[in-house]
């Protein structure tokens, strides 16, 4: 890869607590993503399940878990003897990781704490169709609260 622009190293080096990585397609992201979760593994900063990694779409969750597995197998592979079994174990721990979409993330903080957000056991995501369904409801009850009321008052 070419060198790191400033705006990419500020982000691969921030070691001083959560970073958003945010930027238009093609420019890096997945790239200094993985760069910044393989050095905090590796340093030991951080352990994979500590991780959270999230994108918008199920491919690039896939994809930066990929790169990420890689990324740790070649960390294995090119470090010391003595550091390479604490890398092996979190290689193995790669499935707790949390890499996925933002809204998979929000619908799992959902079902983790709905007790306390007043919500029922399972919350989840509307079908297309039941989104669909609400955002005309709701678009219709906008329009006639605020707008029913001039036509009422108009034909008077």
């Amino acid at each position: 890869m070419t060198p790191w622009t400033r705006d990419q190293q500020a982000a691969v080096g921030h070691v001083g607590g959560e970073a958003v990585v945010s930027a238009s397609a093609g420019s890096g992201k997945t790239a200094v993503l993985i760069e910044r979760a393989v050095r905090l593994v590796v340093s030991g900063r951080a352990g994979v399940e500590e991780l959270l990694l999230v994108t918008f779409t199920n491919d690039a969750a896939e994809e930066l878990r990929l790169r990420l597995r890689g990324a740790l197998d070649a960390a294995v592979r090119t470090s010391p003897a003595g550091r390479r079994a604490g890398l092996l174990r979190q290689l193995r721990r790669l499935d707790r990781a949390r890499i996925g979409t933002i809204h998979g993330f929000c619908l799992q903080v959902l079902r983790d704490y709905h007790h306390l957000l007043g919500l029922g056991a399972e919350p989840r995501v509307l079908s297309a169709e039941e989104a669909a369904l609400l955002h005309d409801r709701v678009l219709e009850e906008l329009f006639e609260t605020n707008y029913g009321r001039d036509d009422a008052a108009g034909a008077a």
